[in-house]
């Protein structure tokens, strides 16, 4: 169940991006600096004075959504809205009053970080210093040594807990460790992991010698049973998997007819076109929607070029299998849609079979959906193609005609000439 609403909250995360950058007016940055932002409570109160009088100027200050993109993104000014990351590497240390979307390698809010709302994040490596109010990470290794105000949502590889969970941990991780306090004469000399409310966790087996008082609450351990679920889950897969692109073929039917017809003739004819255009496609989708999102004029036309490569790999495999359907429906000399479906079922299950073998399933889905994207952008440009291709064909019929008649009026011109020439001959020799 946690996997589930992980996987939904990143679906979220990406349709959140798509949507909210349009509004807002992002800032493109990656280095600025600016005064340090306090996290902790002892901290504020020491130092209320020197920031209640401290200047806020552009440069550590945004007032509206930011979106950053790069390869180390360092974010060390105040963001009084949402912060939108992909990157390699991101560091948060100031405050974000919003949300935090981030797509990235690695993930650290470091000691002068403060998240005041949720962070949302899928990651490699997320570690948290500073202070977090709710935590929503898809990563292998996570630590925290700071503080989460709420609740922790997290499915990954191993969560080390240095620091502070004020409410509930809802954790799928097989390995959950706690820092333990040691302790000289009564003083803790290190800082002691803990969760002051539940601890719902989803394991192989259930954690032993959890220290004393390192959760609040209670401990609910749920036994992570993968074998017994993994034939539902194929069936699932599987089903979804056939489902989709039998209402894609439908969409198709209804919206793209033209698609279905021309889709043997470019497998048939156009086979080169399709692997360039498969291949090529997605590069200059890409390229041309991350030139467009850099500048803040053509933002609006760099998601819409984003969502149109989004789109065509979705779709992509669907289309493969409805066009080799339609190929074995032209071999077996029938048009009927049943049959049709009964094809696009078939096709749907050796691909997806093929799929589940280690590396050649890999190979497998990359090929199918380059493939499929080639065969609908073979059938989105051919009709200018073709329409020059009758030109050339009209033009080269006219001058191939011009040219016979050319030589047909040069050989009667050549023969009067000749003849004259015997006449006037003849008439010399009398």
């Amino acid at each position: 169940m946690l996997k589930k609403k992980l996987s939904i909250i990143v679906f979220i995360m990406i349709v959140v991006i798509a949507l909210t950058l349009p509004i807002a007016k992002a800032d493109d940055e990656t280095t600025q600096t600016s005064e340090a932002v306090t996290i902790s409570e002892e901290e504020n109160t020491e130092n209320a004075e020197t920031t209640e009088t401290e200047l806020v100027t552009e440069d550590n200050f945004k007032k509206s959504d930011v979106f950053l993109t790069g390869e180390d993104v360092t974010v060390d000014y105040i963001v009084d809205g949402n912060l939108f990351i992909m990157a390699n590497n991101v560091t948060i240390n100031s405050q974000i009053g919003g949300d935090a979307f981030i797509l990235a390698n690695t993930v650290t809010v470091g000691e002068q970080g403060y998240v005041f709302s949720n962070l949302f994040t899928t990651a490699k490596s997320v570690e948290i210093k500073g202070v977090v109010y709710d935590v929503y990470a898809y990563a292998e290794n996570m630590k925290i040594s700071g503080y989460i105000y709420r609740d922790l949502r997290t499915i990954g590889g191993t969560l080390n807990i240095a620091g502070i969970v004020g409410r509930n941990a809802y954790v799928k991780m097989d390995n959950i460790n706690f820092a333990e306090g040691n302790s000289e004469d009564g003083v803790t000399v290190t800082t002691r992991g803990r969760i002051v409310g539940d601890l719902n966790y989803t394991a192989n087996k259930e954690l032993e010698n959890i220290p004393e008082g390192a959760i609040g609450g209670e401990a609910k351990f749920n036994q992570d049973n993968a074998d017994q679920s993994n034939a539902q889950d194929y069936i699932m897969s599987l089903g979804k998997y056939v489902v989709s692109v039998a209402i894609i073929w439908l969409l198709c039917l209804w919206l793209a007819p033209n698609l279905l017809k021309n889709t043997n003739e470019i497998l048939e004819k156009r086979k080169l076109a399709v692997v360039g255009y498969g291949i090529l496609s997605p590069i200059v989708l890409i390229l041309a929607s991350s030139i467009c999102l850099v500048i803040e004029i053509t933002r609006n036309i760099g998601l819409i070029t984003l969502s149109s490569a989004l789109v065509f790999t979705l779709i992509s495999s669907a289309i493969f299998v409805i066009a080799i359907s339609n190929l074995i429906s032209k071999k077996l000399k029938t048009d009927k849609k049943l049959i049709t479906l009964a094809t696009i079922i078939v096709t749907s299950l050796v691909i997806w079979l093929l799929g589940l073998i280690p590396v050649v399933g890999a190979i497998v889905v990359y090929l199918v959906s380059i493939l499929g994207m080639g065969i609908v952008v073979t059938n989105l440009i051919p009709k200018r193609n073709k329409k020059e291709k009758e030109v050339i064909e009209v033009k080269k019929e006219e001058k191939d005609n011009e040219d016979k008649n050319n030589k047909e009026d040069k050989k009667l011109e050549k023969g009067k000439k000749d003849s004259k020439k015997k006449k006037e001959k003849k008439e010399n020799n009398k």
